[in-house]
C-alpha cells in the first residue's frame, strides 16, 4: 500500500491508491497536484432524481447542483419527458424556462409533474438541463457523471400505499445529509427528507451522518473543528425541521466509528444523541490528526432511554485495503457485554451481510440476549439509483440498490407524539423491519390481554397468538407465512406455523392456541412472490 500526504490549497490530504468503495452521489472535484483524473470536471455535480416509488399524484423530480461556488453554471431551462415504463409511449412532455445563475455551494429544486393519470405504471423519467459556464452551452442527461449511463430514472405510481396495518408508520434508520462530505461522497440537504419521504410513504428519517465528518471545520474534508460548527448546525437545522413539519420526523444522529473489542473498526447508530460523540478512526483524513475509536460498549453504556444504539451493517465485509488501511471489520457478535439496543441488519439490499447478520442475531436471541432489529439503506442521497466511485481519479459505476426508502423500519406510533418518544418506542415496542410487505403479531393471554411486538408474557399465561400479514400488487402476493418460537439455551428456533399460500392473496390473518411454549420469544417472518419479505422483532415469554 502505498501513501503519501500532499498539501493541496492549504489543507492536509492523505492520499490512497485506492480508495474504498462507498455507496454515494459521487464527489469529482478530488484532485491531485498535475493530476485531475479522468472523472474531474469544473462543473458543479449535476443530478436529477426522483424516487424509486411514490405513492401520490405528484411526481418530485429532483435538481441537484453542488460545488456551483467554484464553478457557477447559467440554467437556460429543463426538458422533462416521462414515457410508458413498457411500451416506451411517450405520456408527458414539460418545457420549463429558468434563466437561472447558479452559483452557491448546495443548490437544489423540486420540479412536481401531475402523474395521476398514470396510477399502476412504471414510468421512465427522462431529464435535459441546458446549461452555460463563461457562455459555452452543454446539455446535462439525467446527470453529468463522466462515464456513466445517464439512462432514464424509473419509477411506479403505486394505486396502493405501503402495505400496514392502522397506526403503523414507516422509515428509513440509515441515511446521510449534505453534512456527510469529504473527497468522495456527499449527501442530500437535510430538508429534502421531509419533502420528498411524504410521497413514497415514509414519515421519518434518522440522519445518521458520518462522525468524522461532523467535525471537520466548514468547506474542509479533513480539517477538526474544536468549535464542532457542522455538528451544531445539522442539530439546528434538524430541530427547525421538525418544529415546522406535522407529518414527518427528523431524528437527528450519528454513524459513528468505534472498536469492535477486538481492535477493529466498526460502525455503530447513534440516534438522538444530546452531544457530539467523536470517531474518527477510519475517515481518510491527514495521517497527523489524533484518531479516536472507542469501545462500542463504552457508548452504548452512555445510552438512556433517549437515545437508540445499534450495530450498522454489522457483518459487511470491507474491500482488503480498508481492512489493511483503517482497520475496518464486522462486528463481534460474541460480546455480552454492551447495552445496544439491537442491530441495523439490513442495508439496503439482500447479501451475504443480511443473512449472515440475521443468523447471528437469532443466535443472540436464543442466548438469551433481547436485542432488536433495524433497517436502512446507508443511502447518500440516491432516489433512484446510487453512483459510485470504483477507481480514485478515474471510475465511476452506478447500481439499483441502496437507495433511500426501500428498506425499511415501520413501527406502531402516533407521529403527533414527536421525535423524542418515538425513538423511545423504536428501542423496543412494535418493530419490523421490511423491503415491501408487512407483518405483524400480537398475543392474548388468559385474562384477555393484548400484547404487541416487544412486550414480556408469562408463558403460562399466554392463550393465543395472532400473525397478521399484508402486500399490495407493487410487492407481490402473499407466498409463505412462518410463525417462529426460540427457547432460550437451545441452538435453533422451532416453527410453530409454516404456511405456503398457493392462492393469489396480499392480505392473510391467522390465529393459533400454541402448547407447551418455554421461556423464550415468537417472532414472524413473511414472504411474498416478488421476493419481498418482512420480519418482526420478538414477543418475549417469559
Amino acid at each position: 500500500m502505498v501513501m503519501t500526504v500532499i498539501d493541496l490549497h492549504g489543507i492536509e490530504l492523505k492520499l490512497l491508491l485506492f480508495l474504498f468503495f462507498i455507496f454515494t452521489y459521487a464527489e469529482i472535484h478530488f484532485r491531485i497536484p498535475f493530476i485531475r483524473g479522468f472523472i474531474y470536471r469544473e462543473q458543479p455535480e449535476i443530478i436529477f432524481d426522483t424516487p424509486y416509488r411514490i405513492q401520490a399524484d405528484q411526481l418530485p423530480i429532483l435538481l441537484l447542483a453542488k460545488d456551483a461556488d467554484r464553478f457557477p453554471v447559467y440554467l437556460k431551462e429543463i426538458y422533462i419527458e416521462i414515457s410508458d415504463g413498457d411500451s416506451a409511449k411517450l405520456l408527458l412532455s414539460r418545457n420549463i424556462t429558468e434563466n437561472l445563475e447558479i452559483s452557491t455551494r448546495w443548490f437544489s429544486k423540486i420540479y412536481w409533474l401531475d402523474v395521476s393519470a398514470f396510477r399502476g405504471k412504471t414510468l421512465e423519467v427522462a431529464c435535459r438541463g441546458f446549461f452555460s459556464i463563461n457562455g459555452k452551452t452543454f446539455i446535462i442527461r439525467n446527470d453529468n457523471y463522466p462515464g456513466l449511463s445517464h439512462k432514464n430514472l424509473r419509477v411506479f405510481i403505486d394505486p396502493e400505499p405501503l402495505p400496514k396495518e392502522k397506526g403503523w408508520i414507516s422509515g428509513d434508520l440509515h441515511c446521510h445529509s449534505y453534512y456527510t462530505e469529504d473527497q468522495v461522497e456527499f449527501g442530500l440537504p437535510v430538508h429534502l427528507f421531509s419533502e420528498l419521504g411524504p410521497s413514497m410513504g415514509l414519515s421519518f428519517s434518522a440522519i445518521t451522518d458520518h462522525s468524522y465528518d461532523l467535525d471537520d471545520k466548514p468547506g474542509s474534508w479533513v480539517k477538526f473543528d474544536q468549535k464542532l460548527t457542522k455538528y451544531k448546525k445539522s442539530r439546528e437545522e434538524i430541530e427547525a425541521i421538525n418544529k415546522k413539519s406535522k407529518n414527518y420526523i427528523l431524528i437527528p444522529g450519528e454513524e459513528l466509528t468505534v472498536d469492535n473489542g477486538k481492535g477493529r473498526h466498526v460502525h455503530m447508530l447513534i440516534l438522538n444523541n444530546k452531544y457530539f460523540i467523536p470517531g474518527n478512526a477510519d475517515g481518510f483524513e491527514g495521517i497527523f490528526n489524533h484518531k479516536v475509536a472507542k469501545y462500542y460498549a463504552e457508548i452504548s453504556e452512555l445510552a438512556d432511554d433517549s437515545m437508540l444504539t445499534a450495530s450498522a451493517h454489522p457483518l459487511t465485509e470491507f474491500p482488503l485495503v480498508q481492512q489493511i488501511v483503517l482497520k475496518r471489520g464486522v462486528w463481534n457478535f460474541n460480546d455480552k457485554t454492551d447495552k445496544l439496543d439491537g442491530h441495523q441488519i439490513l442495508n439496503g439490499k439482500i447479501d451475504e451481510a443480511f443473512k449472515k447478520g440475521k443468523k447471528l442475531w437469532v443466535k443472540q436471541l436464543l442466548d438469551g440476549q433481547k436485542k432488536f432489529i433495524y433497517a436502512g439503506n446507508d443511502s447518500h442521497g440516491n432516489l433512484n439509483r446510487f453512483r459510485q466511485l470504483r477507481t480514485p481519479l478515474l471510475k465511476l459505476y452506478e447500481r439499483d440498490y441502496q437507495i433511500f426508502g426501500e428498506c425499511r423500519t415501520m413501527v406502531k406510533f402516533d407521529i403527533s407524539r414527536g421525535m423524542e418518544n418515538l425513538v423511545k418506542t423504536l428501542k423496543g415496542r412494535d418493530v419490523i423491519i421490511t423491503n415491501g410487505p408487512f407483518v405483524n403479531i400480537t398475543a392474548k393471554t388468559k385474562t384477555g390481554e393484548i400484547k404487541g411486538i416487544g412486550s414480556h408474557i408469562n408463558h403460562k399465561n399466554l392463550l393465543s397468538i395472532k400473525v397478521t400479514g399484508k402486500s399490495s400488487n407493487f410487492f407481490g402476493n402473499i407466498k409463505k407465512l412462518t410463525l417462529l418460537h426460540g427457547k432460550v439455551r437451545e441452538s435453533e428456533e422451532h416453527k410453530i406455523l409454516d404456511e405456503d399460500i398457493s392462492q393469489k392473496v396480499t392480505n392473510i390473518e391467522s390465529e393459533i392456541e400454541p402448547t407447551c411454549l418455554s421461556t423464550g420469544y415468537v417472532r414472524a417472518e413473511i414472504y411474498t412472490d416478488k421476493n419481498k419479505f418482512a420480519l418482526s422483532n420478538p414477543i418475549w415469554l417469559i
